[in-house]
């Protein structure tokens, strides 16, 4: 038999050998099965707040949740953000953020945004699910959220602050007389914003030391001010002579304070101005700062002492005893 003959025979063989195999037995030279993907991993990286939106009762704070994740995917994951009264413990309010899948080694950043009221302090948690079972929570304190300025408070111009104690208000003795004395105040206004600001009003009270009474006040407007400059807005108070004062300055914008600075003004050179206490019994005539504008009429107010014989005038007991009084005396006398 012819050699090449057999041997094209038995390669034709091996061949159809194998074809039978395959169809036999499905999968003999299937491809190897992948590894099982692994379990997902999520952390939280960082917890960053913000502030957001405040008004004069509300502030709204911005939370940034950073989720670190390794391993295969993270279905139906929510973020949970809530805040809580620091010294309650109450929860004030809560939001939850549907984040979705996550997958890759990479972080991803996840933001809620949440409104507590304008005081107090605050804890801060994050707490973050998967399949609506809890995985990790992070929290952080917040504090000083009453001190947070409004919109409609802010303002770019402000009283100048000094390195040293030099005040931003000051005066000279425009006018004096025996009875009355004219202050010509100063007050220095910075603009520390990037635009130029305007439209405020300075309001400036003299405030006499020991008894709080207002003497005088007077506001003006204040012109447009460059940024980085200061301005000086100048008015006139006219007070009482011989006494100490606080000059109170008051920025207002619509109506709003938006800045407050005091500084002394003393008019009695025999006494010092105590910047954070009172004194007593200083002499002070009320009458010296009656105003010179007209006022209505008013009843004036008198004291009136019913007699319980512990009171002013003579009690029963004291009328007892002038008569046992007067009859020993005329018995003493007939004697």
């Amino acid at each position: 038999m012819d050699r090449n003959l057999v041997l094209a025979a038995g390669v034709a063989l091996v061949v159809l050998v194998s074809a039978v195999g395959m169809v036999a037995v499905p999968g003999v030279l299937a491809a190897p099965q992948q590894d099982p993907e692994p379990p997902s991993r999520l952390a939280v990286s960082d917890l960053a707040i913000g502030t957001g939106a405040v008004t004069g009762e509300t502030a709204t704070l911005r939370v940034e949740t950073r989720l670190k994740h390794r391993g295969g995917a993270a279905d139906n994951v929510t973020l949970r953000v809530r805040a809580v009264d620091a010294a309650s413990g109450l929860v004030e309010t809560e939001r939850t953020v549907a984040v979705g899948t996550v997958d890759g080694d990479r972080e991803r950043a996840v933001t809620a945004n949440i409104t507590v009221p304008r005081s107090g302090d605050y804890r801060v948690e994050s707490i973050v699910y998967q399949n609506e079972r809890r995985i990790v929570e992070t929290r952080r304190s917040v504090s000083g959220v009453g001190s947070l300025q409004p919109a409609f408070a802010e303002s770019d111009l402000q009283f100048h602050r000094f390195d040293g104690p030099m005040p931003a208000v000051e005066f000279e003795i425009a006018a004096s007389d025996d009875d009355r004395t004219t202050l010509a105040v100063d007050a220095l206004l910075t603009n520390t914003g990037d635009d130029v600001v305007g439209d405020v009003e300075l309001l400036v009270k003299a405030r006499q030391v020991d008894s709080g009474i207002v003497a005088d006040r007077s506001t003006v407007d204040v012109s447009e001010v460059r940024p980085g400059r200061t301005a000086t807005a100048s008015l006139d108070l006219t007070v009482p002579t011989q006494y100490n004062y606080y000059l109170d300055a008051v920025l207002l914008r619509d109506g709003v304070v938006v800045d407050t600075v005091r500084a002394p003004a003393a008019l009695d050179p025999t006494k010092t101005i105590p910047m954070n206490q009172t004194t007593t019994d200083t002499g002070l005539q009320v009458s010296d700062f009656d105003s010179d504008e007209p006022t209505d009429d008013r009843p004036a107010r008198t004291q009136s002492y019913e007699s319980d014989g512990q009171g002013p005038g003579f009690g029963v007991v004291v009328a007892l005893v002038a008569v046992l009084g007067t009859a020993l005396l005329a018995r003493r006398r007939s004697a």
